[in-house]
């Protein structure tokens, strides 16, 4: 199901999709792109702080052991967007937000984030530089405290007083934590576990919060109100990049968006230009 309750059918690969068309009677090749090597900037004036990337990250190649999962990965993230990295499940998106989060390390590539080379560095310096993670599955501890997993989210800071204010803060953008303050991460819903997540994610006061499958497992109404909250998160000031499975319901909230296809960035551009693409249509919309 998409975020608005439609069905969606199983996504098929780009190629597949534009073979597919030329089936109909229009020729593959109208479907055929070349990926640009590397992102361009967009031109000033389009939603973005500056024409350098928070996070840029070129030619990255990813393995677990001899198995290569990530070939030549580029993107740009500026500050102020919210970047949807949409495509298929096993197409690659949580490793690349393992590899940015310097959970796993790069085979080759750079990656910088506001002019510091990152790639292959621990995760206590991402989270020092203003990178927080929201993993895929929340990743609470069960026997701990609502109240005290948004403080495990602040504990490499030392400014004791505006860590309350920033708690006071995010349970005001998430009412429903409030409610659940004192009760055990694990006596909480699948959607309340993940207000719970991002709003953790948020007491780090990053520069980039990226969310790694934000509706997994979610009912479309809570998807909806989690998408409303994140961009309300971006319109304060807030630099996300989220990774989706469900391409329609993350594009809709993006300004622009990147679609990873068995580990190669195969589109990139605005979110509007990516809604009507007939191949995202065709491929991941169902339409």
């Amino acid at each position: 199901m998409t975020s608005n309750g439609r069905a969606r059918k199983s996504p098929l690969p780009l190629g597949e999709a534009a073979r597919s068309a030329g089936e109909g009677g229009v020729r593959a090749e109208a479907f055929a792109f070349v990926r640009p090597p590397h992102p361009s900037p967009l031109p000033e004036g389009e939603g973005v702080v500056s024409r350098q990337p928070l996070l840029r990250v070129r030619d990255v190649d990813v393995a677990y052991g001899e198995v290569q999962v990530l070939w030549g990965v580029s993107l740009d993230v500026f500050a102020g967007e919210i970047v949807a990295l949409v495509g298929a499940n096993g197409a690659g998106k949580s490793t690349l937000l393992s590899t940015i989060s310097g959970l796993l390390s790069p085979r080759s590539g750079a990656i910088e984030f506001a002019g510091h080379p990152i790639a292959g560095a621990p995760t206590q310096r991402m989270v020092e530089l203003g990178i927080a993670h929201v993993p895929e599955g929340r990743r609470l501890f069960p026997a701990m405290s609502v109240r005290d997993q948004l403080l495990l989210g602040a504990f490499r800071r030392n400014d004791r007083q505006a860590v309350e204010r920033d708690l006071q803060r995010v349970v005001e953008i998430f009412p429903r934590v409030k409610e659940r303050l004192h009760n055990l991460a694990g006596h909480l819903s699948g959607g309340e576990q993940q207000m719970v997540a991002i709003a953790r994610g948020v007491m780090a006061r990053p520069k980039l919060l990226m969310i790694d499958e934000l509706s997994l497992g979610l009912a479309p109404v809570v998807i909806e109100a989690l998408m409303e909250t994140i961009g309300r998160l971006n319109a304060e000031g807030m630099t996300i990049l989220i990774v989706e499975q469900d391409v329609q319901a993350a594009l809709e909230r993006a300004t622009r968006g990147y679609v990873l296809e068995t580990g190669h960035i195969v589109l990139q551009g605005s979110a509007e230009t990516l809604l009507r693409d007939e191949r995202v249509r065709q491929a991941y919309l169902g339409v």
